[in-house]
């Protein structure tokens, strides 16, 4: 089992664009920064641009924050690339001629939905500004 990582990158490439600001940073190289293929970041980038995050022209390499990063939330970012009915944890489907299996949705439910409402709160409070400044002082270390 894997975590899907496309908030993550959707992240990095929120930050590469607004690191390297002077600029249009093309895909291909944000793609290098994450290790990633291009085609990945054009596609979360274009996810991005329909959530009104991004800036994109035909034509033009690279992309520009639609938004200073001080207004750009973690959430924004989790809501734009996620599916519309995207759950953190997802269940597994149960035996349910098991005494286990038969209740083990129901026992989760609410303590996985009240897990992923504490995340999105969090998710809420950071902004990719933030999330700028850590990289800054890591880079000047």
């Amino acid at each position: 089992m894997r975590i899907n990582t496309q908030f993550p990158v959707a992240v990095h490439i929120l930050a590469a664009i607004a690191y390297f600001k002077d600029g249009a940073i093309p895909s291909d190289m944000i793609a290098a920064s994450i290790g990633t293929n291009p085609v990945v970041v054009r596609r979360l980038t274009a996810r991005l641009k329909k959530k009104g995050l991004v800036d994109t022209r035909a034509g033009v390499k690279g992309a520009s924050l639609r938004k200073a990063p001080k207004d750009i939330t973690l959430y924004e970012v989790w809501d734009a690339v996620r599916d519309k009915d995207d759950a953190v944890f997802d269940l597994h489907l149960p035996n349910p001629d098991c005494p286990v299996g038969e209740h083990f949705a129901e026992a989760l439910a609410k303590p996985l939905a009240n897990a992923q409402k504490a995340m999105e709160k969090e998710l809420a409070s950071v902004t990719l500004q933030d999330v700028l400044k850590t990289i800054a002082r890591r880079n000047r270390h």
